[in-house]
């Protein structure tokens, strides 16, 4: 599994090259959040993300290809 820093304005490769995700938020015991989960385009996962984490208990999320469902990503909870 590939896991990626999320920095402010900084998107990563795999994910800059394509047009929308699934992202769903995951508790620390790697439940999956049915709040956060949606389609996004990549343009607004920066914002999508910094919402889902406003989710306290969120402590992870998962990027996965909108077309096919494959995982791609996650993006850790900044310390």
């Amino acid at each position: 599994m590939r896991t990626l820093c999320w920095r402010k304005n900084i998107v990563p490769p795999v994910v800059a090259g394509r047009e929308t995700f699934i992202i769903r938020g995951y508790s620390a015991d790697e439940k999956i959040d049915y709040r956060t989960g949606q389609i996004v385009n990549v343009s607004d996962l920066q914002n999508t993300a910094e919402q889902i984490f406003a989710h306290k208990d969120v402590a992870f999320i998962h990027l996965r290809s909108a077309a096919y469902t494959c995982f791609t990503t996650r993006i850790d909870r900044a310390n």
